[in-house]
């Protein structure tokens, strides 16, 4: 599987004394994301900032929604939303949508599609079907 061996050659690279950058970060955690691997993604986001101090950005806060999102984890990725410095934006928000109409979570989807609303107006509120 390709994402294992990313991971193996992340962990390579970590053991042979280099220092993963955000790009590295967010390249991991994209690869996790299209292979659903949940508590891999969980562990490099979170020791990106405990192990290595980087702080996530936004492309690293929308590529867990997304994976966590898409394993129909839908109230963590909302409480992961929630500790971002911007609660989310209209990526984020429509991550949730999509999800939540997948896994019949009609709650989160009308928060999300609440969210949609405030952030980028009419239009999203239009096509949720909530």
């Amino acid at each position: 599987m390709v994402v294992n061996g990313m991971l193996e050659m992340l962990d390579a690279m970590i053991q042979n004394g280099l220092k993963p950058d955000k790009v590295t970060f967010l390249s991991a955690l994209t690869g996790c994301n299209h292979s659903g691997l949940i508590k891999e993604g969980r562990l490099l986001f979170y020791s990106m900032q405990t192990h290595y101090g980087l702080y996530p950005e936004r492309p690293h806060y929308s590529c867990m929604v997304d994976l966590l999102s898409r394993a129909g984890l839908l109230d963590e990725a909302e409480e992961l939303i929630k500790d971002t410095p911007w609660q989310g934006d209209p990526v984020i928000w429509s991550s949730i949508l999509r999800s939540s109409r997948i896994h019949k979570n009609e709650q989160v989807g009308k928060r999300a599609a609440k969210m949609l609303m405030d952030l980028a107006g009419e239009p999203f509120w239009l096509v949720t079907g909530f």
